[in-house]
């Protein structure tokens, strides 16, 4: 077992060292500055889903921008509640805004990925800017973006927001998206290699150049896909467009999920799939996460272990701890993070039972198998 906790130590201390290298390396928006030639057109798409809670808020921030799009275009996505009601008002005063109700949901097609494709017909913008509706917008925002729409040209760019985190389980899960980038992909190679493999993205913002977008087949070429944004820029990549993910958490904040039931059903629904469904990897992943993070919280308890124990544990909140201050999250969340690690190995589990049983994943009132 000592052997096996010097392991344990020296591996964290290297992806301690690796994670510091990413953050180095990882471009920022609003690093390049404004160009008074750039002209590209932006268009931004907001499928909506039972979303009166949130939607006003969210074109506010976009009728606040420095630098305003050029159309914004809501999918009403057959919603249940005010969703309409609160679009109506909105379009009274922002000329920009256009909004319609959705079409039923063809057999075959997954919904937000249905609702994107609808959106993306309609839009004429150089860059189609893709958000969800619980995205909020810092009025400087696409004034930020665009300068790299200008020197990319083609391709797709996107970033994970800051993650707005008030319950408990929100601490311990939402937190680990950056974690889980930062410390298992190598961030360059997103640029530099054409590799599917190397691909991150965050479904709440995304663009894609127009002409990339038709060239891949659209939304259309992934219609049956869970993990949409994911599926988007593996589709780029696949045709040697280029990507880059983005540390956009200056500009673009967002609070995914407002209670246990939807962190739970949001992340089942998506951790398993976002695997592929390969029963290797998930063992992998299973096992790593139990090795690293979870042993150390057992054998701490073991006098002649507890030195290296603790120091593994230590390195794990170190580095949990450097990522949430980096993403802008209160850096006491990641003193949790053997419990946010358990929490990951039983969601990946259950995910990946609901997937054996073809159950499906149930979310906003839909099923997805």
């Amino acid at each position: 077992m000592t052997t096996l906790l010097w392991i344990v130590t020296i591996w964290l201390l290297a992806q301690l060292g690796f994670v510091m290298y990413n953050m180095r390396i990882y471009p920022k928006m609003g690093a390049r500055h404004d160009d008074s030639h750039a002209n590209e057109t932006v268009s931004v798409l907001i499928p909506a889903r039972n979303e009166a809670d949130n939607i006003e808020a969210c074109i506010q921030s976009i009728e606040r921008q420095t630098v305003q799009p050029v159309e914004v275009f809501v999918l009403d996505d057959q919603s249940t509640d005010d969703t309409a009601v609160k679009l109506k008002a909105l379009r009274a005063r922002y000329q920009r805004l256009s909004f319609w109700q959705g079409e039923q949901l063809p057999d075959g097609w997954k919904g937000k990925v249905f609702a994107c494709h609808q959106l993306a017909k309609h839009a004429k913008g150089d860059w189609l800017l893709f958000i969800d509706a619980d995205v909020r917008l810092d009025e400087r925002a696409l004034e930020a973006l665009t300068p790299h729409l200008h020197t990319q040209q083609r391709g797709i760019i996107s970033g994970f927001p800051k993650q707005i985190v008030k319950t408990q389980l929100e601490r311990f899960l939402v937190t680990m998206m950056q974690f889980v980038i930062l410390c298992h992909l190598p961030v360059r190679q997103i640029t530099r290699s054409n590799d599917p493999k190397f691909a991150a993205a965050h479904g709440g913002f995304v663009a894609v150049e127009n002409h990339t977008y038709n060239r891949i087949g659209g939304h259309e070429s992934i219609k049956d896909a869970i993990v949409d944004d994911m599926a988007l820029m593996k589709r780029v990549k696949q045709h040697s467009e280029p990507a880059q993910l983005l540390k956009i958490d200056r500009y673009v904040w967002m609070r995914m999920y407002h209670n246990a039931s939807d962190v739970w059903r949001g992340y089942m629904k998506n951790i398993f799939t976002g695997l592929n469904r390969n029963y290797l990897l998930m063992i992998v992943v299973v096992f790593m996460y139990t090795l690293l993070y979870t042993l150390p919280l057992v054998t701490i308890w073991v006098p002649e272990w507890r030195l290296l124990s603790a120091s593994a544990l230590w390195l794990a909140i170190i580095t949990k701890l450097l990522v949430d201050w980096w993403s802008g999250v209160r850096q006491w969340h990641g003193l949790g993070m053997a419990i946010s690690a358990l929490l990951m190995v039983i969601l990946l589990l259950q995910s990946a039972w609901t997937s054996i049983r073809k159950r499906g994943y149930v979310w906003k009132g839909r099923r997805y198998l």
